[in-house]
């Protein structure tokens, strides 16, 4: 039996002032477990009135003592014993010090015991015990100083204190495991109204935006603080055997490995999420040996998948939550739900331009003199838009608007279309009702709201002397004023049955003199920084070579 006593090193001697700063209550187990075991070391000293000191199992150091001038010598036979203690007990000496031994939660990762200590021995035992601490080399006045610090102390007194302390430690872990479990699920409630919010911002997307990009790029920004793997990865199948494939963080295979992965979950029920929390040691995890676990979610259209949301490798050493595997699965479906909806709307966009063909097809069979005239004055305006710096979308409905701006004139009889001499003042009445009658025609055709602006208003004048609703400067809509000078470049060029076109130099001498009366000056001015452009563009048409349209359809 080993009697010796050893100087214990102190690694960090906390007073009994910051011990006490240490409150219990307002630490948590997983944030600080250091400061826990110093709270459940200073609930024992509050319990027992012992001083003690917070020790390294495994080492003797002590982390922590409860008192600043508490002398930390220990007999070997305490150390000995120290790592099979897993509940409070008594460890007595033939000397007649007793000692009380209480696990904490651990230091730094390191297993830890609170330590105590009584004088429970005779008066003869005094000096024998003064002797077996001379052995540590400890001076004199620091060894009287340690047993001064031992209290007496009946053994039946020291029971009853294991008892209160074997009490204490119960609740203890009570408590540590019901933070424990209150942690678990804030987290999980944290995690939830993360996700919610998320699922929220991303449907809002669908009714902003049919770019899959925008949608993707949102997904790849989010997605790693909300499932806190290595790596996500987006695949998507195109439909036709192409891929695209968005990654974000370390991903341990490429593409082709991707879709390998996939083929391995054939069959799986994908109306949940494909969990695999241990790929070590597996058949999968000899083809990939960088994949420690991943979640993975399809991205459903119709019957089928359009892709697939993988998360890689989670950062923390545990499984994936039931939390985790929803919020990507709703996150899957709500991009289904998108990519499908482009797809009608692509599909949709395809009858409306098929309508346009067909409704141009016609006015140019009414008047094949001024055939292709409709589809110049719709590149005209989308290049003069162009310059004007519109985005891509106003400049599809610009050239929309071109094909169209003529449509009423199906209303308008033949005989007064296709007149080979001057108008009467009636048929020009007439020919002045088409942007009505344009108007008309399109109005209750959803898809194409966005081109009556242009068909009702090209022939207004910035003067207010245009038709047929007098509007006047920037009450006139942009698209109009646009259409404007595109229709009158192509008309005072293209010949006509009762007169030959204007050369080019007087086209540009008539809108000089009508820039701020007949036409927006603005767009004018346009006009001459791209008129090469648009006199090549004019050049080079032929009514054989189709619309635009008919080349993205």
């Amino acid at each position: 039996m080993n009697n010796s006593f050893a100087i214990l090193e102190v690694e960090r001697p906390f007073s009994s002032e910051e011990i006490s700063h240490h409150q219990e209550n307002t630490v948590h187990p997983f944030e600080l477990e250091e400061a826990t075991a110093i709270g459940c070391m200073k609930q024992l000293v509050e319990l027992t009135g012992l001083p003690m000191m917070a020790v390294d199992v495994e080492t003797g150091v002590v982390f922590a003592k409860s008192h600043t001038k508490m002398v930390t010598i220990l007999p070997g036979e305490v150390l000995q014993q120290l790592p099979g203690i897993v509940d409070c007990q008594i460890i007595q000496l033939e000397a007649g010090v007793t000692y009380l031994v209480a696990p904490l939660p651990p230091i730094d990762n390191c297993e830890a015991v609170a330590i105590g200590s009584v004088y429970t021995g005779q008066g003869e035992n005094y000096e024998k015990l003064m002797q077996q601490t001379a052995m540590t080399g400890l001076p004199k006045d620091q060894r009287q100083l340690w047993a001064k610090q031992q209290q007496e102390m009946l053994p039946t007194l020291m029971q009853n204190l294991l008892n209160l302390a074997l009490k204490n430690n119960q609740q203890i872990d009570q408590e540590l495991s019901l933070r424990s479990s209150i942690h678990y699920q804030q987290h999980e409630i944290d995690q939830t109204a993360a996700g919610i919010r998320f699922l929220h911002r991303l449907s809002g997307h669908l009714h902003i935006t049919r770019d899959q990009q925008v949608l993707i790029e949102l997904c790849q920004e989010q997605l790693p603080s909300l499932i806190p793997t290595e790596g996500q990865m987006i695949l998507i199948n195109d439909g036709q055997g192409s891929y695209s494939c968005h990654t974000t963080g370390r991903i341990p295979f490429n593409e082709s490995k991707a879709r390998q992965l996939v083929s391995h979950c054939d069959g799986h029920d994908w109306t949940r999420p494909f969990v695999k929390d241990h790929v070590h040691g597996t058949l999968l995890g000899s083809e990939f040996p960088q994949l420690k676990n991943f979640l993975m979610a399809s991205i459903p259209v119709g019957n089928g998948q359009s892709g697939w949301l993988i998360c890689c490798n989670l950062k923390e050493n545990r499984n994936f939550t039931s939390v985790e595997g929803s919020l990507l699965n709703s996150i899957a479906a709500i991009l289904g739900t998108h990519f499908h909806n482009t797809d009608l709307c692509v599909q949709n966009d395809r009858l409306v331009l098929s309508f346009v063909q067909s409704m141009v097809s016609t006015l140019d069979a009414k008047d094949p003199y001024t055939r292709g005239h409709s589809e110049r004055v719709a590149l005209i305006a989308r290049s003069l838009g162009n310059a004007m710096g519109l985005p891509e979308e106003d400049l599809h409905d610009i050239y929309v608007a071109g094909l169209l701006h003529d449509i009423g004139k199906i209303g308008i009889s033949d005989v007064v279309l296709q007149k080979t001499g001057k108008l009467t003042p009636e048929e020009f009445d007439e020919i002045k009702k088409h942007p009505s009658i344009g108007y008309e025609i399109l109005k209750d055709l959803k898809n194409l709201k966005m081109v009556l602006p242009g068909v009702r208003n090209h022939h207004e004048r910035i003067d207010g002397m245009g038709y047929p609703d007098l509007l006047a400067g920037d009450d006139i809509p942009l698209m109009a004023r646009i259409l404007a000078v595109a229709d009158a470049y192509d008309a005072m060029g293209s010949d006509r049955p009762y007169r030959k076109g204007m050369p080019v130099a007087k086209v540009e001498e008539v809108f000089r003199n009508g820039a701020g009366k007949q036409w927006d000056a603005h767009v004018i001015d346009l006009y001459f920084s791209i008129r090469d452009e648009i006199e090549d563009l004019c050049s080079n048409y032929s009514p054989s070579q189709g619309t635009l349209i008919d080349c993205n359809t």
